[in-house]
């Protein structure tokens, strides 16, 4: 292609350590990044992915359990979102089909669990606690403390 003459495809390099998270998300077939990467990337789509000349991509250290938990719905929600925007493109692929519904309910579970412990992370997340609307009482995740 003409761009390539200009910028030459370097394949993506894997992070050396994986955690424990990705480990778990990955999917088995080669096309698609595993969760964590593909969100670390800014894309989920192995061949799609270009590289800036030897920019490696950060591995993000979450300070604590909650930031880790926040970090991997924010994975999620992203895998979730780019799968969504290739089955707008190609509704017929099934791989991506079968790929979204699962990291879909990856996604719920995660963030029913993160609410159920944390509070909400958006308003149509919030309870009423003894007539107050707990989701301007509780601390927001969006603000680092």
């Amino acid at each position: 292609m003409y761009y390539q003459s200009f910028y030459p495809y370097q394949p993506f390099q894997s992070f050396e350590e994986e955690s424990e998270f990705a480990r778990a998300t990955k999917p088995t077939d080669s096309r698609f990044f595993g969760i964590e990467e593909g969100f670390l990337a800014g894309n989920i789509v192995r061949n799609e992915y270009l590289p800036y000349k030897n920019f490696r991509i950060p591995k993000l250290n979450p300070k604590n359990e909650r930031e880790s938990k926040l970090f991997d719905l924010l994975a999620l929600y992203d895998y979730a979102h780019d799968l969504n925007l290739i089955l707008d493109v190609y509704p017929t692929d099934k791989e991506a089909l079968a790929l979204f519904m699962e990291v879909n309910n990856q996604y719920k579970k995660a963030r029913d669990e993160y609410v159920k412990q944390y509070g909400p992370l958006m308003a149509e997340d919030a309870k009423d606690i003894n007539g107050t609307f707990n989701y301007i009482t509780t601390p927001s995740p969006w603000i680092s403390r």
